[in-house]
């Protein structure tokens, strides 16, 4: 199976991400996984083009809602500025990597948190920061 990927936030670290997936193939002899850059979304249309044309993703677009409603992607990095997480996460049931943290304090994770046990969504959340004030562990 070809997992397809859709990148949420293609500044400094979407671009490591879509750049890493890209380059799987160099550091795993076979892959650990097939994947294919499929969707990308940033809040500039202009910015999703070059995302789209430089990194290979096969569409780009401002609303991240077409990277949840493609059937073609299975995982969705969220690669956004923290204050964007925790919306983007309570819309998405599937497969997500989402940098660090995923909500910008406990009771917005708690909030994540309760609409993943809403949907029974199968979860590992793993949350670590240098500062200990935020040095939380969902699992």
């Amino acid at each position: 199976m070809t997992y397809g990927i859709g990148i949420y936030g293609c500044g400094g670290i979407g671009k490591v991400h879509a750049y890493c997936y890209n380059n799987l193939r160099f550091f795993y002899a076979p892959p650990a996984l097939k994947t294919e850059l499929i969707g990308v979304s940033t809040s500039n249309q202009e910015t999703a083009n070059i995302a789209k044309e430089t990194l290979g993703f096969r569409f780009a677009t401002t609303d991240y809602r077409d990277l949840l409603n493609s059937d073609d992607i299975q995982i969705v990095h969220c690669c956004t500025p923290n204050y964007l997480h925790k919306d983007f996460l309570i819309a998405i049931i599937r497969h997500i990597y989402c940098e660090k943290p995923i909500a910008l304090n406990l009771t917005e994770a708690e909030e994540v948190l309760a609409v993943a046990e809403e949907v029974n969504f199968t979860r590992e959340w793993s949350v670590y920061s240098t500062s200990p004030r935020y040095d939380v562990k969902i699992c």
